[in-house]
Parts: C-alpha cells; sequence; structure tokens
C-alpha cells in the first residue's frame, strides 16, 4: 500500500510539474503555489495515516483520518477550485477577446468584398463603354444600318455618326 502511495505521489507531483509550464499568468502560477503547499500537508497527513494502519492501530488511524486528513484534503480541493475558477476566467477572457477578432476580420472581408464589388462593377463599365464607344452610335443602330446595307439599302442612312462606322455610312473607305 506504501508502495501505491508513494507511486500515486511521484505521478501527481509529474502532472503538477507539467501543468506548471502551461500557466502563464501570475493568478495561475499563485494558486499552483496554494496547491502544492495545501498538498504537502495533505500527503503528510494521508501518510500518517497509512503508517498507523501498518502498525495495526487502526483507531488511532481512523482519529488522524478525520482530524487531519479530510480536513486536509477539503482545503486541497478548495485551492484547486480555486486555480479552476481563475483559469475559467482566463478562458472567458480569451473568448471576448477571441469574439472581437471575429468581429473585426469579418466586418474588413465585408468592407473589402463591397470595395471589390464596386471595383469590378466601375472596371466592367469602363471596358464596355471602352468597347463600344468605337462603334459609333449604340449597338442597335449600328445593326440596323447593317441590315439595311446588306439589304442594298444604301441611300437612306437616319443620321451622320461618329466612329469607325461613320465613314462606311457615307461611303467613303475607312
Amino acid at each position: 500500500m506504501r508502495q501505491r502511495i508513494a507511486e500515486n505521489v511521484q505521478k501527481i507531483t509529474a502532472k503538477l510539474a507539467e501543468l506548471d509550464k502551461l500557466l502563464y499568468k501570475p493568478e495561475g502560477k499563485a494558486a499552483l503555489v496554494d496547491i502544492s503547499e495545501k498538498r504537502k500537508i495533505y500527503v503528510a497527513s494521508f501518510s500518517g495515516v497509512a503508517k498507523l494502519l501498518e502498525l495495526g492501530k487502526e483507531a488511532e488511524a481512523v482519529r488522524q483520518m478525520t482530524a487531519e486528513t479530510v480536513p486536509a484534503l477539503d482545503t486541497l480541493l478548495a485551492s484547486v477550485d480555486k486555480l479552476i475558477k481563475v483559469q475559467g476566467r482566463i478562458l472567458e477572457d480569451t473568448r471576448v477577446e477571441s469574439h472581437a477578432a471575429y468581429g473585426v476580420a469579418r466586418n474588413t472581408l465585408i468592407l473589402f468584398l463591397v470595395v471589390a464589388a464596386v471595383a469590378a462593377f466601375v472596371v466592367a463599365t469602363w471596358i464596355i463603354r471602352a468597347v463600344t464607344r468605337p462603334l459609333g452610335g449604340e449597338p442597335d443602330e449600328a445593326k440596323a444600318v447593317v441590315g439595311r446595307i446588306a439589304q442594298g439599302d444604301l441611300l437612306r442612312i437616319a443620321h451622320p455618326a461618329t466612329g469607325q462606322l461613320a465613314p462606311q455610312r457615307s461611303g467613303q473607305p475607312a
């Protein structure tokens, strides 16, 4: 039994050392120091009870268990609860910060998409105008003129146009 207790003490000590490496805030480190101090008292009392049981002093072991070990365990568990609350506050603070960062990133992305859509519209409009402007007139008007020319009507041209189709309307080479 004493060997199992010693193994458990070593395992828990190793886990507390791992936890110490993970804690980075002073209040968390302070809570862990408090746990370590309370744990020493509890382990000493529990080991004393185990020793009394090995010696066959059951009544004395029960008295020590109820008078020292159980209150030491309660104090240790209260320290553990304090660390859990500290870590809970840190987690909540991190959640709030993450939510705020998400909001900023989301709004930035929406703004970027709106600006990109407006820019795409402006560029598309510019390209369309750059292509249709040299034709001279509206595309429907140009289609109608080409249709009349295809039918052999070279005399009836509605009004003079500008652009690349204008010379063809007046019979001049381009």
